[in-house]
């Protein structure tokens, strides 16, 4: 008889079983509580207030370098800086590359 190995996609396909539609039930119940969260936050906000921050322009060039500039620098240095943390490539940072 041969034995058959077996690959991790085959082991997490045994492995769910049953679990797919509670898998389907948790993803679909953390969009709806985001979609809540967000909803909640935006209902919040003052129109007359939110018109006077879209004309703060240094507020919004400020957002804008630290979402598309320095935030994504600072995650790429994290990785680098972390990638060897555990010896023998195991950092912390495997599952990222």
């Amino acid at each position: 008889m041969e034995a058959t190995q077996l690959t991790p996609s085959d082991a997490s396909t045994e492995s769910d079983g049953g679990n797919d539609a509670l898998n389907l039930l948790a993803e679909v119940g953390s969009y709806v509580l985001l979609f809540l969260l967000i909803f909640g936050l935006s209902a919040t906000v003052d129109i007359e207030h939110l018109k006077q921050q879209l004309h703060n322009k240094g507020a919004i060039l400020t957002g804008v370098c630290m979402q598309f500039l320095i935030m994504p620098v600072l995650g790429f240095v994290a990785v680098i800086a972390l990638r060897d943390i555990g010896g023998e490539g195991e950092g912390l940072t495997r599952a990222m590359g």
